[in-house]
């Protein structure tokens, strides 16, 4: 089945929402210009030239779409749809009844994820195009999920590549998507990217020496992101009293 796709320069009229609309699911208009996106009739089926079919797992963050509000590069806020990452190729899908949109790239500059399109909450955000975040000296143009505000931020980049698998006794060779996870900090605007989570962060975090006891009564291990979420969350409350002193 051969993908077909059509570019569209959407402009956020009253013409365009009444084709988004949807029970539960509006494009809101608010006069802060156009969203691009190119529709496609069909999912994209291939990632590298190999079939989506030839391959083991997954290329999305989830399977599930989540609920989100889509923000473009001035911040935005342009659409609230459903969404899925797809980790393979960098992409954002959007769900509009039953096709599957795909942002183009420098058009939404941030996602937020909540638990329901009535919920005011937001349960991860994701920025497009950080600046200064590189990876072995190639700069991140996808999605990155930022943990924080503040003096400190700890962000994650995810992606997935296809792997062909050796085989091996007997067995046959096959493709499958490897998950790829790392960890940036950025500190008073400058990012370094982290060669895994631990206790080490402490040395990277001005001042952070003093919060040991707080973390050891948390229990905070540094191993987990969770734990490191809520110790950086912690760390930058307390530098933000400090700073209005």
């Amino acid at each position: 089945m051969k993908s077909k796709s059509i570019s569209l320069l959407l402009c956020f009229f009253s013409s365009v929402n009444l084709l988004f609309s949807q029970p539960g699911f509006d494009i809101v208009s608010n006069g802060g210009g156009n969203f691009q996106m190119s529709m496609y009739y069909d999912p994209a089926i291939t990632v590298n030239g190999i079939p989506y079919e030839q391959i083991k797992g997954s290329p999305f963050l989830t399977d599930k779409w989540m609920p989100a509000s889509i923000y473009n590069q001035k911040n935005e806020l342009v659409g609230k749809l459903p969404v899925r990452f797809n980790l393979a190729t960098g992409e954002l899908y959007v769900l509009q009844g039953d096709k599957t949109i795909v942002a183009e790239k420098q058009s939404a500059g941030k996602v937020v994820i909540h638990s329901s399109f009535d919920a005011s909450d937001a349960k991860a955000v994701y920025l497009n195009f950080v600046p200064n975040l590189f990876i072995k000296g190639k700069p991140v143009t996808d999605f990155v999920e930022v943990f924080h505000t503040g003096y400190a931020i700890l962000l994650k980049y995810r992606s997935k590549e296809v792997v062909k698998s050796e085989g091996g006794g007997g067995m046959p060779k096959y493709y499958y998507f490897k998950n790829n996870s790392f960890y940036f900090l950025q500190v008073n605007g400058k990012i370094e990217q982290l060669s895994r989570l631990s206790a080490d962060l402490i040395e990277q975090l001005p001042g952070a020496y003093a919060l040991q006891n707080w973390a050891e009564e948390q229990r905070i291990n540094f191993k987990k992101e969770e734990d490191v979420v809520r110790f950086i969350s912690y760390y930058n409350q307390v530098k933000e009293k400090e700073s209005v002193k």
